[in-house]
């Protein structure tokens, strides 16, 4: 519990001090409002059935109307201060979580323990009711509860040390009570995780305006709803036990509570009739005791609440401490990179007994056209991710001009890749901005126009009504550019031209495209990766005869090399796949590819 803690007050003192100093102000006051009203009033009441001296009520009314305006004056403007701190500071943590999030080793991203862990790690960030910094919010007030209790305490040791004495043995009853049920209640929540991902998700897609088409064509409104209340009715199953844990322990706090203020209240009745204290303290006694009962629970909740978060520190913890597992060397990569070479490569999945791609061995050479082919699953994908550094080999090495990829600096070594996959992602953002992203430092207009040009989007693009400052997509502009499957794949590849760099890959490039928008990128093929080597992944074989290679791949292995011709005359895998699909076609491709 301690260890979270110290880790947000760390977090917080390093960046904002001042919310740090804004809480703690604010705890300040509330002390002072609550001991002022438990003590002040007797005073009041003394004065007025004794002596009535009306600079003595002059003075403690207004010490106890000035405590109580300048205490809710000055925590209002405190919280004020703190709020904007935390939002500040709030922000300032989540780029820190996204900025770890999009370093971590890609191959995690796809676990399932790794998702259900980031899902626990937020539980603790944010808590029950999806607030940053819970946790830390609950210290500032178990901190104040402490000093307040501390008071009181002073003032109920003033009447017999017995029923503090007392009042501490039912304290630690009802937290023994509280931490069994408690502990009981942490180990269902750490199971929620799955159940709340997966509830999330059927949300985000009811939510999602991509999906809006297939939801309605396919009737599957109903059955999406049916799918979030199948998990809804899972959570909600899970969480009864919560509740009946919950209620065990109120009531426990609730007997507890009940004995206290009898004996409390009792033993200052016996005190009045029997002349020890006067009317003055009797009020004094009776508001301590009432603060002292107020304050306790609230005591106990928050130490049971902030014990909670234990277990979820664990795994925040772990979460925050993934290094990112790319390895990064720092050999410098020439200015003309010439060839990459897999030498006996094979990768297997974590918790798969069975490789992706097995000893696979080819060099790829500068400025060669290689087209990568084969069956789903046949590991197409995993070889480039391999060589673009997504995932690293089980067993065996690339090397970049004869230098394992592993020793080259990771950022270098992935600027040498425009890579445009099948699931290509456009953003919210403007088509300039689409195409340069992070290139904006020096814009390059004649290359950017070119790009347009030869993907044949420069007359559509013409045609918006802010031109290539139109935002793509309309969810934050109603004249927004809703681009076509093909229009939004010819954007991906105008990215990758752009963003000239010595290899291109691409992943089904012409998939979204019609046949005469395919022939045109075709034509301006030599265009598109002039002085570049570039690699085609296609199920469309004919994009074969215009590469200087082709690869085949079969369970996981490289069967098959060597050009279209060649391929042919050996009549194994590749020609009766290519004949398989040619003859759907009276000509393969009608522009003579």
């Amino acid at each position: 519990m301690w260890k979270g803690l110290l880790y947000f007050i760390s977090f917080s003192f390093q960046h904002r001090k001042f919310y740090l100093a804004a809480r703690g102000g604010m705890e300040f006051f509330k002390i002072l409002a609550s001991l002022s009203q438990i003590v002040l009033p007797g005073y009041i009441i003394n004065e007025l059935f004794g002596l009535r001296r009306a600079e003595y009520l002059f003075l403690f009314i207004l010490l106890y109307t000035g405590c109580c305006f300048i205490s809710g004056l000055a925590g209002s403007l405190l919280k004020c201060f703190a709020e904007n701190e935390k939002e500040i500071l709030r922000n300032e943590f989540e780029c820190y979580i996204m900025e770890n999030y999009m370093k971590c080793n890609f191959i995690r991203l796809e676990n399932k323990e790794y998702q259900d862990l980031k899902q626990r790690a937020e539980q603790y960030i944010h808590g029950q009711w999806n607030q940053f910094g819970d946790v830390m919010e609950k210290f500032f007030s178990l901190s104040g509860n402490i000093i307040t209790l501390a008071g009181v305490a002073y003032i109920i040791i003033i009447i017999d040390i017995k029923v503090l004495l007392l009042f501490i043995l039912l304290i630690v009853v009802n937290i023994w009570v509280g931490s069994i049920l408690k502990a009981k209640r942490m180990a269902l929540i750490s199971g929620f995780a799955s159940v709340l991902r997966r509830r999330a998700y059927y949300e985000d897609v009811v939510k999602n305006p991509a999906y809006a088409k297939e939801i309605r064509l396919g009737w599957i409104a109903k059955w999406l709803l049916a799918k979030y209340n199948d998990y809804m009715q899972v959570f909600c199953k899970q969480t009864v036990p919560i509740y009946q844990y919950d209620f065990i322990q109120k009531s426990v706090t609730a007997v507890t509570g009940f004995a206290q203020q009898c004996i409390m209240y009792g033993y200052l009745v016996w005190k009045v009739i029997g002349g020890y204290v006067n009317v003055g303290q009797f009020a004094i006694y009776f508001n301590a005791a009432n603060t002292f009962h107020v304050v306790i629970n609230k005591l106990v909740d928050t130490v049971l609440e902030l014990s909670k978060y234990t277990s979820l520190y664990k795994d925040f913890e772990k979460y925050i401490q993934f290094e990112p597992e790319i390895e990064t060397g720092k050999e410098e990569i020439g200015e003309m990179p010439c060839e990459i070479e897999f030498r006996n490569v094979s990768f297997c999945y974590p918790g798969q007994h069975k490789y992706a791609i097995e000893n696979v061995s080819v060099t790829i050479k500068k400025g060669e056209k290689i087209s990568v082919v084969g069956e789903n699953g046949a590991g197409k994908t995993t070889f480039i991710k391999l060589l673009i550094r997504l995932y690293d080999p089980t067993e065996g090495q690339i090397l970049l001009d004869g230098i394992d990829i592993r020793k080259l600096d990771y950022n270098s070594y992935m600027k040498l890749f425009g890579v445009v996959f099948q699931d290509f992602k456009l953003f919210h953002i403007s088509v300039r901005d689409n195409i340069l992203l992070a290139n904006k430092e020096k814009t390059d207009e004649k290359r950017l126009v070119e790009a347009l040009r030869i993907m044949g989007l420069d007359c559509k693009i013409t045609e918006l009504p802010n031109g290539i400052e139109t935002q793509v997509y309309k969810q934050f502009d109603k004249e927004g550019f809703e681009p076509s499957g093909g229009e939004g794949q010819k954007l991906a590849l105008c990215r990758a031209y752009y963003k000239n760099s010595p290899f291109i890959i691409l992943d089904e490039p012409t998939s979204a495209l019609d046949i005469k928008a395919e022939c045109e990128i075709y034509y301006n093929f030599q265009t598109l990766v002039q002085g570049k080597t570039a690699l085609f992944i296609s199920h469309r074989l004919a994009s074969s005869r215009i590469c200087d290679k082709v690869l085949v791949f079969q369970k996981g292995r490289l069967v098959e090399q060597g050009n279209h011709k060649e391929l042919m005359e050996q009549g194994g895998l590749y020609k009766e796949l290519f004949q398989m699909q040619a003859k759907y076609f009276e000509a393969v491709y009608p522009c003579g590819f």
